[in-house]
């Protein structure tokens, strides 16, 4: 009876786990395509991928 709570609880916790990571990727990706077309210029063309702000 124990190791069926224990196996059941193993579950719960690993898919838990796998969740927050999921998501943690999602955000991380999010966060890196959202800076490629940052450019602060008068001409209002797109940013040098070459150039740091």
């Amino acid at each position: 009876m124990k190791t069926k709570k224990i196996h059941k609880t193993n579950k719960v916790l690993r898919s838990i786990v796998y969740a927050i990571i999921i998501v943690n990727c999602q955000l991380s990706i999010v966060n890196c395509i959202a800076q490629g077309g940052a450019a602060i210029n008068t001409t209002g063309n797109e940013a040098n991928v070459s150039a740091m702000l």
